[in-house]
């Protein structure tokens, strides 16, 4: 089968919903937290505690509760979607901030855990220009 006949074979109509089994097949989901095994991770603080950076995330990308029924356990997020179940991403380029590291890096938020875990770190001073040091 071609892309193009995949495409017109599962898509949405305006008179039609798109060919599925005719459930959903909870038991076969998606793990939806991302998480990088063996990445240095940094849990942040909790609301209020004076970080501007967890504040934000928190805030913007976090969780809010935990539902539980039955067997099963869901989040909620702070920012509702329409139903989809796909992840929020979030990815930081910061340059050394405390807590974090001392050198610029790459981070990605863990909402389930309100961490984030270091993708790559940069091997610039943090006084530098390309870091907003003095020039």
């Amino acid at each position: 089968m071609t892309a193009l006949e995949y495409h017109e074979a599962t898509k949405h109509y305006f008179n039609r919903f798109a060919r599925s089994l005719g459930y959903l097949d909870w038991a076969s989901q998606p793990n939806p937290f991302r998480s990088y095994r063996g990445a240095p991770e940094c849990v942040l603080p909790r609301p209020g505690a004076g970080h501007t950076l967890a504040d934000l995330l928190r805030y913007s990308l976090g969780l809010s509760a935990w539902k539980q029924f039955r067997g099963s356990k869901w989040s909620l997020r702070v920012n509702p979607s329409s139903g989809n179940l796909h992840p929020t991403e979030a990815y930081l380029v910061v340059g050394a901030e405390p807590g974090l590291g001392e050198t610029p890096a790459v981070y990605h938020y863990a909402p389930d855990r309100h961490a984030v875990e270091r993708r790559c770190a940069f091997g610039m001073p943090s006084g530098s220009p390309a870091v907003g040091g003095p020039a």
